[in-house]
């Protein structure tokens, strides 16, 4: 579980953490629609 009392920067680390994650799960999500065509 993610303590309560993060600091501000580790926060937006972990925030840019997860966008980037997100960002590259949609791309690997379009890629496999290309490879299975």
């Amino acid at each position: 579980m993610i303590s309560v009392h993060l600091t501000r920067q580790n926060h937006l680390k972990f925030f840019q953490a997860s966008e980037l994650r997100h960002f590259f799960l949609q791309k690997s999500k379009i890629f496999r629609r290309l490879y299975q065509k």
